[in-house]
Parts: structure tokens; sequence; C-alpha cells
């Protein structure tokens, strides 16, 4: 990336480029300033990688979720076991149960297994692709609109957008036919980039005499 830190500069207009490495990174950082665990941040920077890699904005649905979530991570539906999951309790976070659907791969059949709405659904995709195992793939349909998913990438439409995606169904499929090939770094908006990074920047220790003084910066005198 031609930025050397996660802030863009006002001349920095553009969409930035940045290697997956550097999205997931800041991703990471910006899920623990939006509110997450260390563990969800984990699992939301890995689910936007795998996106990016499937040429999905990943970053921008990442703003999304941390808008929606806010210093209020109460506002979407909790992971709760799938046999415990009612239309009535909200969006559902693609994060928590996305999670779960990895964890618990041998509750998904052949049979559709319906979910209340999700919010940003597409970031639940790379947990089915989890999910789904060698050789097979898990389906994601939604209002009729079916996309596939396994560990040879994805087939078929992408959830687009921000909004509550659902009801939706979540079932076993066959191997994976013609997935989309992946995909090299894509430009990333400078506003989507900004609001990653001003969520980060939440997560950061503001600097103190004291700091300074046992060698964070460059001291109390900067002579260089």
């Amino acid at each position: 990336m031609t930025a050397s830190n996660d802030t863009l500069g006002p001349a920095d207009a553009g969409p930035v480029v940045p290697s997956r490495g550097e999205i997931e990174a800041l991703v990471r950082k910006a899920a623990r300033g939006a509110g997450m665990s260390w563990g969800m941040a984990d699992e939301t920077a890995f689910a936007v990688r795998r996106l990016e890699t499937w040429g999905v904005p990943g970053a921008d649905l990442a703003v999304a979720l941390f808008d929606r979530l806010d210093g209020a991570v109460g506002r979407l539906q909790p992971a709760r076991p799938l046999a415990d999951l009612t239309a009535d309790g909200g969006p559902l976070c693609p994060i928590g149960i996305g999670v779960r659907f990895a964890d618990a791969r041998h509750l998904l059949h052949d049979e559709p297994l319906a979910l209340p709405s999700v919010y940003c659904a597409a970031l639940l995709l790379p947990f089915l692709a989890l999910a789904a195992g060698g050789g097979g793939s898990v389906a994601l349909d939604i209002g009729g609109r079916e996309v596939r998913c396994g560990v040879g990438g994805l087939a078929g439409p992408v959830p687009a957008g921000d909004r509550p995606s659902g009801p939706l169904t979540v079932r076993r499929a066959g191997p994976l036919a013609a997935p989309r090939p992946a995909t090299g770094p894509r430009p990333v908006d400078a506003g989507v980039w900004s609001a990653l990074a001003a969520y980060a920047a939440r997560t950061y220790v503001p600097a103190s005499e004291t700091s300074r003084l046992t060698g964070a910066g460059a001291g109390t005198s900067d002579n260089d």
C-alpha cells in the first residue's frame, strides 16, 4: 500500500490498494474499537480477508457492521445455539452466527435450515465455506437467490448491501461448480479505509508524560 500507516492525509482522496494482510490487521483493530471481543475481532478479520480474496468488498461490509454495533454489540442477536434462533429477536450478527455454523457443521443437512434476518449477510459466507468441509458446498438462499460456497470459493450472486437480509435458508449442497476465481488486491474506497482507521484509533493509548519517559515515542524533547 502507498500509505505507511492506517490514516489517510488530505491528499488521499482516491481509493487505496492495501494488501489483504493490511486489511485483515486493520479490520481486527477496528473491530476491537467497535466493541467486539478479541475472539470476535479475529473472526471478523478472517471473514473480511476471505471475502476480499473472492473479490467481494469485505472492508465495506465491516464498516457497515461496525456502524451498526458501535458501542452496543447487543443491537444484533447474539450467537445463540442454532436450534434456538427466532425471527422475533431482530437481525442476527453475521459473525456470531457464522462461528456457530463453522463449529456445528453437523447441524447442516440437505434439508434447508431456516434463519431469521441477518445483517450484512455476505459476512456469513466465509464461515459457511468452513462448514462445508472438503468436497462439498453450503448453499445460502435469500429470497430465491442462491449462492454456494466451499473450500474452493463461491459461486452465485453474493448478497449485496448492509441491510438485514431475510428470511433465509442454509443447506448442504453438492460439489461447488464454476467458483469465481480468486482476485488480487482490490481498491478500497478512501472513506472506508478512513472509517476503519477511526475505529482502530479507539484502541490506542493516549500519549502521556509517563509513557514518553519510559520509552514510548521520542521522549519529552525531540532532537532528531
